[in-house]
């Protein structure tokens, strides 16, 4: 009766453990990766610390029509400042001016933005901290393509 006992307990921890480790795993695929480094160096690590950002062309209406690297401090540091000081924000069917996506890349690795210019809802950032809007960083991306431009004439 007591061997009976332990086997039952046994057959818990068996059925138990491979349970729990698939249920960590599928957390883990579906939201626990999404770590906050992502967040923290997009809107907390050091802007001076970011090497380059790269405008790469959106899905429909690019604003690019190749990618264009950014090195120019002061440029990162605008680029930055209208990302860090966006509102959150829910598009509502927002009709697309022009699409990009932004590689921001740091010594911590890479961080990605999806930019949309819209006709009637202002420019939407969609990144880690959430669809957001910002009121400058469509002219201030728009200036950093004219002066690349302007540079490769």
């Amino acid at each position: 009766m007591n061997n009976s006992h332990s086997i039952s307990w046994l057959r818990i921890f068996i059925v138990a453990i491979p349970s729990f480790l698939i249920l960590f795993g599928l957390l883990w695929l579906f939201d626990l990766r999404y770590v906050p480094g992502t967040v923290e160096r997009l809107f907390y690590s050091p802007i001076s610390s970011i090497q380059r950002i790269q405008i790469c062309s959106g899905t429909n209406l690019s604003l690019v029509n190749q990618n264009v690297i950014v090195t120019n401090t002061l440029a990162i540091q605008k680029i930055m400042i209208a990302i860090r000081s966006a509102q959150p924000y829910s598009p509502n069917h927002p009709a697309d001016r022009w699409t990009c996506e932004l590689i921001i890349s740091n010594s911590s690795g890479e961080s990605y933005v999806r930019v949309a210019d819209t006709l009637d809802q202002g420019t939407i950032l969609d990144c880690a901290g959430g669809p957001l809007r910002s009121g400058t960083l469509s002219d201030i991306l728009e200036k950093a393509i004219g002066q690349k431009q302007s540079d490769v004439q």
